[in-house]
């Protein structure tokens, strides 16, 4: 029975919502090509980042498709979340000189259809001294937890307890270096720009008026992460990465270096 519940467990997360099978294949596909000026533009934030902790926690880094081999010799230890069953191996292939130790512990898991505030304390309890990277996972929240974080609604607007936990989230980054690249709307048309930078942020209705110049009359469609008031004051930059054919993320780039 155990051995049957291990195999479930493998299976739903090597075909889950937010990654897994599919999710490698896509990014094997359009990674070199398609998403080159988008981790041209990951990397040279990520270069940027001069966080002072020597050691760094990787939350959902998949086989690192946009990271750069650069980022994990700067720190003594890299530690690196993701359910991912795939992940760690496709990791080490693309990085075989990186030493970087993998958990699936789950710290994201919602009860009673809400994020555990507990779950998220314990996260950064476990990892006391480092600084965070969250690799494109905050905006996952919505599509592996609708029902918690309020996407089931329409339009999509997030829940009293999704709040809760992002004011948390808020509180508990306050305390160390952490950067975090994960999309704040989704469309099948690119934005106007490639690049805008912010000196604070917008919400997702003026974020959508600057990033799309839609004319009069003219109306699109627009899938909203739900990832405001994550760090509102902050300057931040937002890039287009263009997934795949007919599908476009506004990529949300924000870090703090303590």
């Amino acid at each position: 029975m155990a051995a049957s519940r291990s195999l479930l467990a493998w299976m739903r997360a090597a075909f889950n919502a937010a990654g897994g099978v599919f999710w490698h294949l896509e990014a094997w596909r359009f990674s070199r090509r398609r998403w080159r000026a988008y981790r041209r533009r990951i990397r040279g934030w990520l270069e940027g980042w001069r966080p002072s902790e020597r050691r760094l926690l990787l939350v959902g880094p998949s086989a690192g498709w946009v990271l750069d081999r650069r980022l994990f010799d700067r720190f003594d230890v890299v530690v690196a979340l993701d359910p991912d069953p795939l992940s760690p191996w496709l990791f080490r292939r693309r990085f075989r000189q990186a030493q970087v130790a993998f958990s699936a512990d789950d710290y994201f898991g919602p009860r009673e259809d809400a994020l555990r505030i507990d779950r998220l304390d314990a996260l950064f309890d476990a990892y006391p001294d480092h600084a965070v990277l969250f690799c494109n996972v905050l905006s996952q929240l919505p599509g592996l937890f609708p029902e918690a974080t309020g996407a089931t609604s329409d339009p999509p607007t997030d829940t009293p307890r999704f709040r809760d936990w992002k004011r948390r989230l808020r509180q508990r980054l306050s305390e160390r270096s952490w950067a975090s690249f994960h999309d704040r709307l989704s469309s099948d048309r690119a934005p106007a720009q490639e690049v805008l930078a912010l000196p604070a942020e917008l919400d997702s209705l003026a974020l959508a008026e600057r990033c799309y110049h839609v004319e009069e009359g003219e109306a699109i469609a627009v899938f909203d992460h739900q990832l405001t008031d994550i760090a509102p004051d902050l300057p931040r930059h937002l890039v287009d990465w263009p997934r795949r054919p007919g599908l476009h993320h506004v990529v949300e780039l924000l870090a703090v270096a303590r």
